[in-house]
């Protein structure tokens, strides 16, 4: 039998979901945003050599998982609102797609700044 790791990870979709109803998709998608680099930004701060996983790591992934519980109904919703019923599926793959290259590309970003000289020849040469 199977489990899900977070059996509580449907309520950030609840919580953005009223929050969306009342302060707009824009202010939700931004505060979730913003939410999410903050937690990067404690991971970047706290994490080290040392595995203290409730004192490192935990405060960063809880501010993380926030963001994104914020952002993706947001940015999800944005599809059902601006576009007609016949392109929602169009609509939805093209956001699932700039999320995804998002991530590619910002995660590349990211670990060009935290690795400049790095030694490609073990990735080369397997």
């Amino acid at each position: 039998m199977r489990r899900d790791p977070s059996p509580s990870s449907p309520c950030p979709f609840v919580v953005s979901g009223r929050l969306i109803r009342r302060f707009g998709l824009g202010a939700v998608a931004a505060t979730g945003c913003a939410i999410f680099t903050l937690g990067v930004g404690v991971w970047l701060r706290r994490i080290d050599l040392d595995p203290a996983y409730a004192m490192t790591f935990l405060p960063g992934q809880m501010l993380t998982g926030a963001g994104v519980g914020l952002v993706i109904p947001a940015l999800s919703s944005v599809v059902g609102e601006t576009l007609p019923q016949s392109r929602w599926g169009a609509g939805s793959a093209m956001v699932d797609t700039a999320r995804q290259v998002g991530m590619v590309l910002g995660t590349a970003f990211i670990t060009l700044l935290h690795q400049p000289v790095s030694d490609l020849t073990g990735v080369r040469h397997g």
